[in-house]
């Protein structure tokens, strides 16, 4: 899990570049073997959109997803898939957040199959905290963000999503990562946030 599972991340992407689209299947049950499967596999999801055909195939990456092992709503290829999508990690060369648009906020999740949608936004909701806020992430922003979908379930796993990046940026220091679950619109968002 060292540099942010920056193996899982590269070495995956590497395989699948080399050994072609099917060793996807190999590397699934590969991951099962590993300490820590869900992020092993969460590195076959940035290969797969690469793979895919980058950002117009996002529902045909997470098709391939669905027929993996599957290691929850946070875990494993979606998240994969999600985080590709929004950062650009395993594409040449590598890039940052994609900016952020009132055109595109809420692309992939809006069109991503229904029960994805609560894995997309807790994904989107970080990728809104980073994407066009300079150096420090826009929590305050990310929380509205969180507060206008329309159902609970999507927004309970929105402001999770903030809550988990605070954390980690915050290197799991709880009284920095309530100040910034403080600046959630909502109390329910400042509750999934610190959550």
């Amino acid at each position: 899990s060292t540099f942010s599972f920056g193996c899982y991340h590269g070495y995956v992407g590497e395989a699948v570049r080399a050994k072609g689209f099917n060793y996807i299947y190999e590397m699934d049950s590969s991951c099962s073997s590993t300490s820590s499967p869900g992020a092993c596999q969460h590195g076959l999801g940035h290969a797969i959109l690469v793979y895919s055909g980058e950002n117009e195939r996002v529902n045909d990456a997470l098709a391939v997803c669905l027929r993996l092992t599957n290691y929850g709503l946070y875990s494993g290829c979606m998240s994969g898939v999600f985080m590709e999508f929004n950062y650009f990690n395993l594409r040449t060369p590598p890039g940052g957040p994609r900016p952020l648009t009132k055109e595109n906020w809420n692309i992939p999740c809006v069109s991503a199959p229904s029960k994805l949608q609560e894995s997309c936004y807790f994904f989107q909701s970080q990728w809104w905290a980073q994407a066009s806020s300079g150096t420090q992430p826009n929590y305050a922003r990310s929380g509205k963000l969180c507060a206008s979908l329309s159902e609970n379930r999507l927004r309970k796993s929105c402001f999770f999503g903030i809550g988990n990046l605070s954390g980690y940026l915050e290197k799991y220091q709880i009284k920095k990562s309530i100040i910034d679950c403080s600046q959630m619109s909502t109390s329910q968002g400042e509750l999934y946030c610190r959550m």
